[in-house]
């Protein structure tokens, strides 16, 4: 099964995204992977896919992030891929941080909760992938 879907960049558009996200997974995949796993991997398109202010403002007009789902026997894979400004490759690496850090958390969260994150060599799009063994 493969499905995809495509936001505008901006903030208000994170919610819509999860949604979609919940119901596009297989049932087998837990919320709390998408609500908090998925929800940094789509916070980045949000910020890099726009030429804003980190992504806090008005979106670079036309801005868009897809998101992808595809699930197979072994596993199910998201996707977020963006356009305009890549990530960072710093910002790809997960590092350790304060944990009263309000930044640098995201990508330590979702690697706790994929069994594996994919960057794209261009910065624009990362896959985490899981299994249906992890998921159980």
């Amino acid at each position: 099964m493969n499905r995809s879907a495509v936001f505008a960049a901006e903030l208000g558009q994170l919610e819509p995204a999860l949604a979609w996200a919940r119901a596009a997974a297989p049932t087998w995949v837990a919320d709390e992977v998408i609500d908090l796993g998925l929800v940094e991997l789509v916070s980045n398109a949000i910020v890099h896919g726009s030429d804003s202010n980190e992504g806090r403002t008005v979106p670079f007009y036309g801005a868009q992030f897809v998101m992808s789902v595809h699930e197979s026997a072994a596993g199910c894979t998201f996707t977020v891929s963006w356009e305009r400004r890549p990530c960072p490759v710093d910002a790809q690496v997960v590092r350790d941080v304060d944990p009263w850090s309000t930044t640098g958390r995201g990508l330590l969260i979702a690697t706790s909760l994929f069994d594996r994150l994919i960057w794209r060599k261009d910065g624009l799009s990362i896959c985490a992938e899981i299994g249906r063994r992890s998921a159980a």
